[in-house]
């Protein structure tokens, strides 16, 4: 393993005219650089000397000025401990192993690279293959600048093992100059700051970024911000990247999708394609502490879910390691008090490659006006040991959302993570809202069905995961409309009274205004007030009343007239019948509105008092 802390670690490809490299120069065990002890040659390698360091040896360095023809870690377990102070420059001078400055080969144990605040930079090509079967080696960055200017291949080769380029955090810098390969036994990885910032790969000159296999691996789990975009690859290169990823493992958060297309046009990309919604709420959960099958019919919100285990593996059994996070999921929601129980249990459930948990979800209630506009499928898991499957699985199966059937809706990958305690569970965000469908809600009567499955790694896997805190998440509404007056009295936030108060106090009741086109709030507008004239038809006097009334329709509302000859002898005001509507007109002005024309009729009448209703 080759560790690099605040050093410079530089590899140039520096061409000597007529050199040539000499014999392989081996560690013999622990020993610093420059002692001639740490080699089997009795002397410490030199600009055209091969170096190798094997098998459970440690070589450091802790001084400046040190140079050898070309490195290699071979035999696993290997480490190269650069210091503070030190300094080790690779001078590629010849064909080693295959035209490379420095690379990983076939090993028993895991050879690594740290870069942890200093500099690495290779003129000549890097070569990061895979070890044995079961064998990761290793390229960690954390912090620091790695400048590789020439081909950069990862996982090409191997014998079953995988090769990891993992980028953690934002504090670095990573350049590569040449073409870069991955291959099939590659796992390219990035692990967000907590804000969601990345150290991008950078190039001026991608000539051809191969994708022919591997798998892309993001680990959102301490990602609390969302932004838009996450840049891995910026390529500044003419060509295009080529090809995509075998697999692509987006741990802990279902809001990304991955764009080979992103950026420019030309980056390799994760987009939010579904931002947290302010307005979902959680609407029941579990964990293994219960019993399956488990339904449930919350008196909030009258849903029917239903959770199921199908125990295909004949494994399948409550365990004491649950989750202790007190969230589901990556803590869009918390515990509610009246369900503590979910969180207060220690159970897990274990679920093996053949097993399922089933969730059916039935809006039984959806007549009294309840719709369910499904969000999230949330969970937490682990892989606690070596031979657990790694990858989990969240599915949309059947149902009425308009989702095809058998949709994954996200794909969390996880290395052995030793889970002998509570802690060490990743967080699922399986979300539907990326989803470009018009239909992702249940009406009355309507159902959905998913899938929580787990399955193997390249290794051939056969254990079992844990899984706890199961949940769905969804926006609540009803399907009843509104009328016509609380659409309108929407429109006046400072309403306090009902249809028939006076909130302005100019006279008019707020029903009233609505039918006028009056402001309820403003004692100053009462809409278009009705009009009084006379009118001659066939030799009779009539009286002209016009007053609007309201063209949608949910307005609910009744117009008609009421009329005294006398204010103060009975009956009072009556709706006497001796008017009639002659019309109705359109009004260009507002197109809310239309003016009605009503006569009354004068023979006999020596006086008459008119009001317009409205109710």
């Amino acid at each position: 393993m080759i560790k690099v802390t605040t050093a410079l670690l530089s590899l140039a490809a520096i061409l000597f005219a007529g050199s040539t490299l000499a014999v392989e120069i081996k560690s013999t065990g622990n020993g610093n650089w420059t002692n001639t002890a740490t080699w089997n040659s009795g002397t410490v390698p030199a600009i055209a000397d091969r170096a190798l360091i094997i098998f459970d040896n440690t070589v450091t360095v802790d001084s400046p000025s040190n140079q050898v023809g070309s490195l290699r870690l071979d035999a696993g377990k290997a480490f190269l401990n650069i210091e503070t102070g030190g300094a080790l420059t690779v001078v590629n001078s010849g064909t080693y192993p295959t035209n490379g400055s420095v690379s990983f080969k076939w090993a028993g144990t895991p050879c690594t690279i740290n870069v942890q605040g200093g500099d690495f930079t290779v003129q000549g090509n890097t070569e990061l293959d895979g070890g044995n079967a079961g064998v990761t080696n290793m390229f960690n960055v954390t912090s620091g600048s790695i400048d590789l200017s020439s081909y950069f291949e990862i996982g090409d080769a191997g014998a079953g093992g995988l090769s990891l380029v993992a980028v953690i955090g934002a504090d670095a810098s990573f350049r590569v100059g040449g073409n870069m390969k991955i291959g099939a036994s590659a796992i390219l990885g990035w692990t967000p700051a907590e804000d969601g910032a990345v150290t991008a790969m950078v190039s001026d000159n991608f000539k051809n970024v191969i994708l022919l296999g591997g798998t892309l691996l993001v680990d959102m789990t301490g990602m609390k911000g969302r932004p838009a975009e996450i840049m891995l690859i910026d390529n500044n290169g003419p060509d295009a990247i080529d090809g995509t990823f075998a697999t692509t493992n987006l741990i802990g958060n279902s809001d990304y999708v991955v764009s080979y297309t992103g950026g420019d046009g030309n980056d390799l990309v994760l987009s939010n394609v579904a931002p947290v919604l302010a307005s979902s709420q959680l609407i029941t959960g579990w964990t293994r502490a219960q019993t399956f099958p488990s339904e449930k019919t919350p008196a909030e919100n009258g849903l029917k879910v239903r959770v199921d285990e199908i125990d295909n593996s004949g494994t399948a059994s409550k365990f004491d390691r649950g989750s202790s996070d007190m969230t589901y999921g990556s803590g869009l929601f918390t515990n509610v008090a009246d369900e503590a129980v979910f969180h207060g249990s220690t159970s897990c459930y274990t679920l093996a490659v053949d097993d399922a948990l089933r969730v059916v979800i039935t809006n039984g209630y959806g007549a009294n006006g309840l719709i369910f506009q499904l969000d999230y499928v949330l969970g937490d898991w682990t892989a606690p040991f070596a031979q657990s499957p790694k990858t989990l699985n969240v599915k949309y199966i059947e149902g009425d959302l308009g989702i095809p059937t058998n949709t994954l809706l996200t794909s969390d990958f996880m290395f052995n993570s030793g889970a002998t305690t509570f802690t060490n569970y990743a967080d699922v965000d399986a979300s539907l809202t990326g989803y470009d469908v018009a239909d992702r809600t249940l009406t009355n009567g309507q159902y959905a069905v998913f899938e929580i499955t787990v399955s193997t790694n390249v290794f051939g896997s056969d254990g079992a995961c844990y899984i706890d805190n199961i949940a769905l998440a969804a926006t609540i509404t009803t399907n009843e409309t509104l009328s016509g007056y609380e659409e309108w009295a929407a429109d006046y936030p400072t309403l306090v009274g009902g249809e028939q108060d006076d909130d302005d106090g100019d006279g008019l009741l707020n029903i009233e205004e609505f039918g006028l086109g009056g402001d309820p709030t403003n004692s100053a507008d009462i809409g278009y007030v009705p009009t009084l004239g006379t009118a001659l038809a066939s030799g009779t006097n009539w009286f002209e009343y016009i007053h609007v009334q309201r063209t949608s329709a949910n307005n609910d509302l009744t117009y008609y007239l009421e009329q005294d000859d006398n204010l103060v002898v009975a009956p009072g005001w009556t709706n006497s019948g001796d008017y009639i509507v002659v019309g109705t007109n359109s009004m260009p002005s507002d197109a809310d509105f239309e003016a009605v024309t009503n006569w009354i009729s004068t023979e006999g009448k020596s006086a008459e008092f008119i009001q317009l209703i409205i109710e």
